[in-house]
């Protein structure tokens, strides 16, 4: 009996973590990025600050699929999370690594 109800447990535990996954702290633009010195910073669990060359501007994000899709100025950007935490918008956008 006992052994039954533990995949069960398994499984609410893991959906419950899910739904708390959330991303925190400021990411920087590495050194190879096209916008060096630009941040990502993630203020709540759907608030983020960006700032490139000076200029913060305040938008959202959603975690879906090992991505985090960030809303800012009516644009979109995906952004997939590499195996290092490290956060890669592409050729274009760059590499962002926690700070």
């Amino acid at each position: 009996m006992k052994l039954s109800i533990l995949p069960v447990a398994l499984l609410m535990t893991l959906a419950l973590a899910a739904c708390g996954r959330h991303m925190s702290g400021t990411y920087v633009a590495q050194s190879t990025s096209p916008i060096v010195g630009a941040t990502l910073d993630f203020i709540s669990a759907t608030e983020v600050q960006v700032q490139v060359a000076g200029t913060t501007t305040q938008g959202t994000y959603k975690l879906e699929n090992h991505q985090v899709v960030v809303m800012n100025n009516n644009q979109t950007q995906v952004f997939a999370v590499e195996s290092n935490g490290c956060l890669n918008g592409g050729p274009q956008i760059g590499t962002f690594c926690k700070r």
